[in-house]
């Protein structure tokens, strides 16, 4: 059982959980990290022409996560009457019920059959009176990115000639970072997934719950079981039986931040060291997923610009990762809807 941070927790920081934190811009200052996001923002227009290329479709798709696996408008996000004091506030008011918009899909910016290597992700759109708060999740704990320099390095020379990857990221960011993404990278998508509602799904980034840091993730809590055989679309074929038979349950969960040594804000890979509790629930009632309503709940989830910074005003993205999503996001979604 998830616990919250006590005493012991307190003592390692010399202040409350969650405070005593700062940013960091990349280059040093606002201005050097400025002329990156700039770049960045061609930088990942050129990966979606490039998968475009790749993948021989007719238009840009997404740069990334471009698979869907079911898109679904009727979930519900929840929050625990319990949640601590020092977190409620804006839409965090125990006992609220939103509804929510969630889309599952694979990561690649490729549509690959589900028994292809990948990642996976979870995007959830909750529905305020406030406005739209959207909360996105991969399920890889850590990033294979230190930052957004990282990130979009790796994401250009993945997307190009395969014989030049490794030379280019070894040119640009060195050789011990590039073998250390390699792996980290080969790790995760090689690792079998059985099911989307079996995986946890985390920021990997840090945000700011009103003044306190944190990170998140929605980790499963459903009991029912099915095995479904490999196949290319295994994993959509998996939901709607479990949906058919009874809801899906994810918890909805903090880590606070303690100190810069063992939960950094701009170290997308490194893993925090302070124990995650549960502050909310996501849940994907039962419901069937092929019926006609169904399919076209899924359309709409699917035409969803989900943002990061698509954000009420009492949470905010945090560190680099975080910052160039505020650029980059809108710019891949100019390019694929012709704007």
């Amino acid at each position: 059982m998830s616990k919250r941070p006590n005493s012991e927790d307190l003592s390692r920081t010399g202040h409350k959980p969650g405070l005593g934190w700062v940013e960091q811009f990349l280059g040093g200052s606002p201005e050097s990290e400025l002329a990156f996001l700039k770049q960045a923002m061609d930088d990942i227009n050129l990966v979606q022409r490039r998968n475009k290329k790749t993948g021989g479709a007719k238009t840009e798709a997404r740069a990334f996560h471009a698979k869907i696996h079911a898109g679904i408008d009727n979930a519900e996000y929840v929050v625990m009457d319990n949640i601590p004091y020092e977190l409620q506030g804006g839409i965090l008011v125990p006992g609220a019920r939103y509804r929510t918009d969630v889309r599952l899909s694979s990561a690649s910016g490729l549509i690959q059959p589900d028994t292809k290597g990948d990642l996976r992700g979870l995007a959830a759109r909750v529905n305020t009176d406030l406005g739209p708060q959207d909360f996105l999740g991969t399920n890889a704990e850590q990033s294979h990115a230190r930052n957004a320099r990282q990130f979009v390095e790796f994401a250009k020379a993945a997307s190009g000639s395969k014989a030049l990857m490794f030379p280019r990221l070894i040119g640009n960011l060195g050789l011990s970072e590039t073998v250390r993404m390699m792996r980290t990278v080969i790790g995760q998508v090689k690792r079998p997934i059985e099911s989307l509602v079996t995986e946890s799904y985390f920021s990997r980034s840090a945000y700011a719950f009103g003044d306190l840091a944190v990170k998140f993730k929605f980790t499963p809590n459903s009991s029912f079981s099915n095995k479904s055989e490999p196949s290319d679309s295994f994993l959509r074929d998996d939901l709607v039986i479990r949906l058919q038979k009874a809801p899906v349950v994810f918890d909805f969960q903090v880590q606070y931040f303690l100190n810069e040594a063992e939960t950094p804000i701009e170290d997308g890979y490194a893993l925090w060291a302070s124990l995650p509790f549960t502050i909310a629930q996501l849940v994907l009632p039962q419901q069937d997923l092929l019926c006609q309503s169904a399919r076209a709940s899924s359309a709409n989830v699917e035409d969803i610009e989900f943002n990061p910074w698509r954000t009420t005003k009492t949470i905010r993205p945090l560190g680099s990762l975080n910052r160039a999503r505020r650029s980059v996001y809108p710019a891949s979604v100019r390019l694929r809807k012709g704007r």
